[in-house]
């Protein structure tokens, strides 16, 4: 897609893509260390702050079925730079909230915007480069999504010990100058208009279920590391954090790296691979002995599932090309929704054997790598296809002076 007129140069583009996928998990997780804070300032109950959590990534996940497609009709650049004002309005409604009720307003305002950011984010981001250089793009994305992740309770915690308000502050000035580089993309309309149809077909539904297996039996599954830290290991809450946390930062290191394996091996080999290896290391984590094991183990899960993420993330831009934005929104919205019922799933199982919930979500992987492994069988078969062209997408590698 050609730049528009007065585009910003595409090195400040590719920062300003970088940071706003960070955004959206910073903003979601800021509250995570603040709840005690928010409910004695909003003169209200700890249940009611916690909420605030679901009040973000409820809409969130709902739209971000649709959010892609019409952000793609509407226009990319246009869609997300608007959408970014309204994320620093609501942010600023939540610093200056007087209630609680207007709190949870601002919080399910940046949850709605939210979604017409992250997928369009990383469409605009697949087009500024040869394809031949979107894995490394696609792998660093996914770095500061996790950075956003780690650094949103980091945030929330220091303002958090002076003024919670603070915090959304700084979050509404990020997304404020998130606005000068909004990724390129005009309207379409009529015969070019994205269809969600094209978003309907096997391919697509491939990358969703591996989507689900990704959130629902990879990224979801800390509560039963934390279990076993808690009820086999007898360690305290802290050593119990600073474990976890570290999924999140073998993400953060892995994401770049993993990206640039993707721009010379398949993604639709790497993804099945990292499955299977994730599946391994939840496999004997749920019968490691003593803590270093445990937590070796689930660093080691955190490489394999941020792999995992960049293949998808990958293939999911390269599946509908031309409607990249909705086909990396509704990838999304399955992914999310697996990592929302985890628990629902895993704990049932968990209170009767951790173990057994620990094989159950390895098994969960196994599956998601098949689903990647169908998806590859149905792209090479033709099932994947430029659009107006007949010519197949069969993952080939482009040269790098295209």
């Amino acid at each position: 897609m050609a730049p528009t007129d007065n585009a910003p140069p595409r090195a400040l583009t590719s920062v300003a893509l970088y940071v706003g996928g960070a955004l959206g998990p910073l903003g979601g997780s800021v509250v995570q260390p603040m709840l005690p804070e928010l409910a004695v300032g909003l003169r209200t109950s700890t249940a009611t702050a916690a909420a605030s959590l679901t009040v973000y990534f409820l809409p969130y996940a709902a739209l971000l079925l649709v959010s892609g497609t019409l952000g793609e009709r509407w226009g990319r650049r246009r869609t997300v730079r608007w959408a970014f004002v309204a994320y620093a309005v609501a942010s600023l409604g939540c610093a200056v909230a007087p209630t609680a009720g207007t709190f949870l307003l601002g919080r399910a305002t940046q949850g709605v915007v939210n979604a017409f950011t992250t997928p369009l984010v990383l469409a605009g981001l697949s087009e500024l480069e040869p394809r031949a250089h979107l894995g490394r793009r696609v792998g660093i994305f996914g770095a500061f999504q996790a950075a956003g992740v780690s650094l949103g309770p980091f945030l929330g915690g220091i303002a958090a010990g002076w003024n919670w308000r603070v915090a959304f502050v700084a979050v509404a000035a990020i997304a404020g100058l998130l606005t000068l580089a909004p990724p390129d993309g005009a309207p379409r309309r009529a015969a070019a208009s994205p269809s969600f149809r094209s978003l309907l077909g096997a391919p697509m539904a491939t990358l969703c279920v591996c989507g689900f297996g990704i959130g629902s039996c990879v990224v979801g599954t800390g509560f039963l590391v934390a279990l076993r830290l808690r009820d086999d290991l007898g360690t305290s809450p802290g050593v119990a954090g600073v474990v976890l946390v570290g999924f999140g930062l073998a993400g953060l290191l892995v994401g770049p790296l993993g990206g640039r394996v993707t721009d010379r091996i398949d993604a639709a080999v790497t993804g099945p691979l990292a499955a299977g290896t994730a599946a391994g290391l939840l496999l004997v984590a749920g019968r490691a002995d003593g803590l270093p094991a445990l937590a070796a183990l689930w660093v080691g899960t955190g490489a394999a599932a941020s792999l995992l993420v960049v293949s998808v993330q990958r293939l999911t831009v390269e599946a509908v090309p031309a409607n990249r934005g909705g086909a990396a929104s509704v990838q999304s919205a399955f992914r999310f929704l697996g990592s929302a019922v985890a628990p629902a799933l895993w704990l049932p199982v968990a209170t009767r054997s951790i173990p057994v919930a620990f094989a159950g979500a390895a098994g969960g992987s196994l599956l998601s790598g098949v689903a990647l492994l169908t998806h590859r069988r149905l792209r090479d078969g033709g099932a994947l296809s430029d659009p107006g062209s007949s010519t197949p997408v069969r993952g080939r590698r482009t040269p790098r002076s295209r």
